[in-house]
This record gives structure tokens, C-alpha cells and sequence, in this order.
């Protein structure tokens, strides 16, 4: 026998008395003499008592207490967190997942779910609270959503856990700003890098995108358009202009490419070179024509490009100068024109004007010109030609609405004069309405009256037939033969290309030069937009527009003011301009000259001061104006009249009598002795 059992264990003297007993949480049955072995209570159970000689001093453990070893002389209580619903138990069941509770020695499941988790208490399972939910109590409550456009972990205990999604942000959560982004969960949008944006509600990086005029990766650093390019959407990276153009640098439209000089074309284009006799020395859409009679090379960047033809003299890019008769010039040039030399025999040669080489010096005059041997010669005149050298006249006419320059020598170069173009039936038709031609030539009508100007004219030569739209009209296309009205509501000056808008308190008919005030407003300036401000009686809405003054208010003064309540007890008509327009209701009047208190009732009306009044009833007068009470009829008297601002009572009629003060004339009845009905004169009755 061990140490252990040593105080489980009696000795019986011969005497039967004990020298020891089993300890508590022990018994022995056993009643022989000599040495007794104490046996241990089973698990679950305990004993308090000292030397027990039964099984049953053992005595199963409680609900909600438990005992996992032998011989124990008390069971414990199950721990916060345990519990236990039967007895005789060796151990406490635990509370679930997600589940605890705070009571110990608890006899019955009373684990609730944690903060985080919901479901029923007792036995049944506690979930975890769903991503986007939270829960910050213990107990059976379901668990709360986030906020709309936020979220949180599963199992989270506290509202704070909730946090704004991707693209959102703050603590009432909206949605990141344009210009900023939200990759995360968070509290803060970030902003883009400059000079990018990005779109509401952006949850990347990557959603900002360089302005336009800015290149860059998308969510990187942007940089300007270089010169020659341009960007017009958010994008990456920015465009080239089209070939032989250039941009300023940061350029945000197709149109801010510019032809270079020496090239032309529509902005944002392509760019063609200036044609020979044209030149461009600068940025821009159109090659400008050299002077008459000069020519330059295809690509000219300046006007001294433009050199005089050959028979013609002047400095280059200027006026040119047709060579005079009996010189010539061979060459491209400013150089002078060089004399014709004499002959062999030392005569004087002439040349037609214009000529280009010693050849056409001679002693007669060429083809297309005229006049004696030696000289002088003209040029055939415009329309005219000849073939033939010699003295004869320029005897070959161009047919009708035909012309040609002068010095020409055939048929061939008869062209369409000016105002008129080649159809392709051949015939010279004119320029349409619009439409104008200065030179002569076969060419189209590309004169074209400008934008606010119009023709009715056809085969105009000149745009001196363009003429201005008048005030009211406008035209924004060049080329009209017409003008169309404004609109209503807008208006325009004279050669208008568009119809301005009215502002606001202003009108205008269709077809108006100006624009009129409203009703209401009156002008403050001579412009045709007109600025019109709100007159007296009037005052401006949430829009501006001037309306009326109600009934019971006014307006003295013009402009923005708003309008005032007439005094108690007065009232106006709508559109009122001055304090007088208030007057007193009925039963009321103005003390003084110029005052506004009205505080007394009128005359045949009675109430107390700043009213209400209320007329004198039938049977009662009032003479003087305030608050004292209507005086009655006297006793047989009566009055028919309402609101009496004077004694108008009379007497009941001979055998009619009233003892009520204040009688109207139904109250006076008849005198005893006499008979007749109440209210009628005393003499339509008969004496008894």
C-alpha cells in the first residue's frame, strides 16, 4: 500500500474503536477488525463526509458543476465559457464557435453569440457576421450592414471596421471625386498627377489619364504636347500634326496644326505646297497671289519670291510694268527693259508693248498690235485680235459675254468676261446671286459675298454688289443671296453673321434690331442687347425676370429691391408703385396726412384699436371715428340701416311702441287698445 492511501485506512482495536477513519471523498464498508482499506468516490461525484462507511455518503455533482477525478471531496463549477445541464458530470461542455458566456456553474447552455457573429443563444450554431456586415454586441441580434459602398472583414465587432470600397471615400461615403482614385479599401480618395483626370468613382491608378494636351502613361506623370503635335481626348499620347504643319506646344485640337509657310491647307489638314505665282510667309491656310504679271517658285516663303515676268519690270514682290513699245526683257526679274537697237541702215525698231526678246523688234508691228512702220504700236484692245503683223487695225472681235486681254493675235484667246464662267455646254453664264468675278477667264465664280453680307445680283463682276444684311437679319454663310430674321428673343446689328440672344426682362418680334423690355422693367442703356432693370411696382424673381408686386404690397424704386407689405389693416392693387397705393380696408382709416399706423375704426364702425371693425348692426350709430361701442336706438325708435355713421333711428309709428334699445323696425309692435302686425305703421290698425 502506497503512502497515498494511507489516511483511507482505520485500525480496529479489540476495544472496536477506531484509532483512524477514511478522509472526505472515501468510504469502507467493511466492519471486521484489523486493517480496512478506504475505497475513493468515483469521478462526477464527491463526499464531504469523514469516515463513511457507505457508497451513498457519495453524491453525484450538480448541473453545473462537474468532477473529472476519484475521491474528491467537493465538485467544481463549470468555468465562464462551460456549461453543463446534467449531473454526475466529469467535465463542462464548452460554448460553440463564436459563442461564450460570463455565468459560472451554469446549469443550462446560456452561451451567446460573440460581437462578430450572430444566431440564436443556447444550442444553437453562431455564423460569422458576412464580409460587409458587423455585429458589436453579444447576443442573438442579426448583424448590420455597412454603409452602401463600404465593407468589412467577416466576424468584424464595430462599425469602424466598415471601410469605404474601391472609388469611394469620407465618412458618409461618396464617390472619389473626378480627378482622384481609390484603389482600396479607405477613408481618402488620392489625387490624380497633374494635368490628368479620371472619372467619378475611379478605383485605379490607372484611370487618370493625361488632359488633353498632355501625354503620359495612364496614372504617370503628363508632359505638354510637343510643338507639331496635339492631343483632343484623354489619352496617352499625343498626335502629329499632318506633314509640312506645326502646333504650339500643349496643343489640344487637330485645327491648332497650322500649314507652314511656303504650304497651305485647312488647319488640322493636309498641307499642299503654294502653287508657282503664290507665296506663304507664314503660318496658316492660304497662299497669297504674287502681283499680276510675276511669278514665283512652287513653295515661296516671302513676297520677293514673286518675280516680274519676262516683258515686264519692277522690283520683285511689287508692282510689275509692262515694257513699253520698242523695249523688251527676256528674263525673270526686276531688271529695267532693254531699247530695241536700230537697224543695219541706222532706222529705229519697234516692238509691241510687253515684249520679251530682241525678235520682236522690227520695223512693223506684230501680230496683236497695230500701227504705222517703225512705230509706234498698241496692243490690240481687250476683246479684239489679230493675227497679222503690219500697220492694219485688230479686226477680230470676241463673240458676246466674251473679252480677252490685250495684245492677243486669235480666236483662242477669247475667254469669259468678267462676272460670267465657262459651262461646260461652253457658253459664258453668269455668276449666280452671291456671287462675284473680277477677272476675265473661264474659271468658276469664286468670289463669294462674305458672312452678314448678300447679293440678289447675278453676273456681278465686283463684290461692291455685296451689300450688308440689315439690322434684324444676318446670314452666317459666305456666298448668300439672302439674309434670314432673328428668332424671337434675339436680335442683331446691321452685316450680322449671327443673331445674338436677349437677356433676361428683355424681348424682342422676330427679325428685331433690338431687344425691348419687358413689362415691368425698364431699360438703363441705348445698346441693342438692352439691360433692363425692374420698374417700380415690380421685383425680380429666382430668375431674374421682373414679375408684378402681389395685391397688399409695393415698390417705390426701381432695380432689385423686393416689394413691401402695405401697413395692417390696408391694401393695394398688384403692380403698386407708391406707399399711397395702400389703402384702408373697409372699416378702417388713415391717421394724419402721410401716416401708416391705422389704428382706429371709422365712423358707423367699432372694434378695438388696429381692428378688426365691424359695421354698426341695424338699430345702432357710430358718428365719431375709434374703438367706443355703436350707440343704440333710444326705446321706441328703431333704424333698418347697417354700418349708420349718423342718428338716422326713427320713431315707431301712432299706436306702435319698442322697449328694446337698438330695435330694428320688425321690434316695434302694437300699443295695448290697438291691433294691426308688428312692424307696420300704428295707422293701418283699428283702436279697441
Amino acid at each position: 500500500m502506497d503512502d497515498s492511501k494511507e489516511l483511507r485506512m482505520r485500525y480496529l482495536t479489540p476495544a472496536d474503536l477506531c484509532a483512524d477513519a477514511c478522509v472526505a471523498g472515501t468510504y469502507s464498508e467493511q466492519l471486521d477488525t484489523g486493517l480496512l482499506t478506504c475505497i475513493e468516490c468515483e469521478p462526477g461525484k464527491s463526499s464531504r463526509t469523514m469516515a463513511a462507511s457507505s457508497s451513498a455518503t457519495c453524491l453525484d455533482c450538480e448541473a453545473g458543476k462537474n468532477n473529472a477525478v476519484s475521491g474528491s471531496e467537493v465538485c467544481g463549477d463549470c468555468q465562464a465559457g462551460t456549461y453543463q445541464i446534467a449531473t454526475s458530470s466529469t467535465e463542462c461542455v464548452a460554448c460553440g464557435p463564436g459563442k461564450h458566456s460570463h455565468v459560472t456553474a451554469s446549469i443550462a447552455n446560456v452561451c451567446m453569440c460573440n460581437a462578430g457573429y450572430t444566431g440564436s443563444n443556447g444550442v444553437s450554431v453562431c455564423s460569422a457576421c458576412a464580409p460587409g456586415q458587423y455585429k458589436t454586441d453579444v447576443g442573438s441580434a442579426t448583424c448590420s450592414a455597412c454603409p452602401t459602398n463600404s465593407i468589412s472583414a467577416s466576424s468584424s465587432i464595430t462599425e469602424t471596421a466598415c471601410q469605404c470600397n474601391a472609388g469611394w471615400e469620407g465618412q458618409n461615403g461618396h464617390a472619389c471625386l473626378a480627378g482622384t482614385y481609390k484603389a482600396q479599401l479607405g477613408t481618402t480618395c488620392f489625387a490624380c498627377p497633374t494635368n490628368s483626370i479620371s472619372p467619378v468613382g475611379s478605383i485605379t491608378e490607372t484611370a487618370c489619364q493625361c488632359n488633353e494636351g498632355w501625354e503620359g502613361q495612364n496614372g504617370q506623370a503628363c508632359e505638354k504636347c510637343l510643338a507639331g503635335t496635339y492631343k483632343t481626348q484623354l489619352e496617352t499620347t499625343c498626335f502629329a500634326c499632318p506633314t509640312n504643319s506645326i502646333s504650339a506646344v500643349g496643343s489640344i485640337t487637330e485645327t491648332a496644326c497650322q500649314c507652314n509657310a511656303g504650304w497651305e491647307g485647312q488647319n488640322g489638314h493636309a498641307c499642299e505646297e503654294c502653287l508657282a505665282s503664290t507665296y506663304k510667309a507664314q503660318l496658316g491656310t492660304t497662299c497669297f497671289a504674287c502681283p499680276t504679271n510675276s511669278i514665283s517658285l512652287v513653295g515661296s516663303i516671302t513676297h520677293t519670291a514673286c518675280q516680274c515676268n519676262a516683258g515686264w519690270t519692277g522690283n520683285n514682290g511689287e508692282f510689275c510694268s509692262q515694257c513699253l513699245i520698242g523695249t523688251y526683257k527676256t528674263n525673270l526679274g526686276s531688271a529695267a527693259c532693254v531699247v530695241c537697237p536700230v537697224d543695219a541702215e541706222d532706222n529705229a525698231q519697234t516692238s509691241p508693248p510687253g515684249s520679251t526678246s530682241i525678235e520682236s523688234c522690227s520695223l512693223v508691228c506684230n501680230e496683236g498690235s497695230f500701227g504705222p512702220n517703225g512705230g509706234p504700236c498698241e496692243l490690240c484692245s481687250a476683246g479684239t485680235f489679230k493675227n497679222t503683223g503690219g500697220a492694219g487695225p485688230c479686226d477680230g472681235s470676241c463673240p458676246l459675254y466674251e473679252s480677252s486681254p490685250p495684245g492677243r493675235t486669235k480666236f483662242d484667246d477669247c475667254v469669259c468676261a468678267e462676272g460670267r464662267f465657262r459651262r461646260q455646254d461652253s457658253a459664258c453664264a453668269k455668276c449666280a446671286a452671291g456671287k462675284y468675278k473680277i477677272l476675265i477667264g473661264n474659271a468658276a465664280c469664286s468670289g463669294l459675298c462674305s458672312t452678314g453680307k448678300y447679293s440678289q445680283n447675278v453676273g456681278a463682276s465686283s463684290d461692291a454688289t455685296c451689300v450688308n444684311c440689315v439690322a434684324g437679319k444676318y446670314t452666317a454663310t459666305v456666298g448668300s443671296n439672302a439674309c434670314i430674321g432673328c428668332t424671337a428673343g434675339k436680335f442683331s446689328g446691321s452685316a450680322a453673321s449671327v443673331c445674338k440672344t436677349c437677356l433676361v426682362n428683355t424681348f424682342s418680334p422676330a427679325a428685331s434690331p433690338v431687344c425691348n423690355c419687358n413689362i415691368g422693367s425698364i431699360d438703363t442703356d441705348t445698346s441693342a442687347a438692352g439691360v433692363c432693370i425692374c420698374d417700380v411696382g415690380f421685383t425680380p424673381d429666382s430668375t431674374g425676370l421682373c414679375i408684378a408686386c402681389l395685391s397688399g404690397t409695393y415698390k417705390t424704386h426701381s432695380g432689385s429691391g423686393n416689394c413691401i407689405n402695405c401697413v395692417a389693416n390696408s391694401n393695394s392693387a398688384p403692380e403698386s408703385a407708391f406707399t399711397t397705393d395702400c389703402t384702408c380696408n373697409t372699416g378702417h382709416s388713415k391717421i394724419g396726412e402721410g401716416e401708416w399706423t391705422l389704428d382706429k375704426c371709422a365712423s358707423g364702425s367699432t372694434g378695438p384699436l388696429s381692428g378688426p371693425c365691424t359695421p354698426c348692426l341695424a338699430g345702432k350709430y357710430k358718428i365719431e371715428e375709434g374703438d367706443t361701442e355703436c350707440i343704440d336706438c333710444l326705446p321706441g325708435q328703431y333704424s333698418t340701416a347697417v354700418g349708420a355713421t349718423s342718428n338716422v333711428c326713427q320713431n315707431c309709428g301712432p299706436g306702435k311702441f319698442s322697449i328694446i334699445t337698438g330695435s330694428d323696425t320688425n321690434r316695434c309692435t302694437c300699443n295695448a287698445r290697438t291691433h294691426g302686425p308688428d312692424g307696420e305703421r300704428a295707422d293701418s290698425g283699428t283702436k279697441t
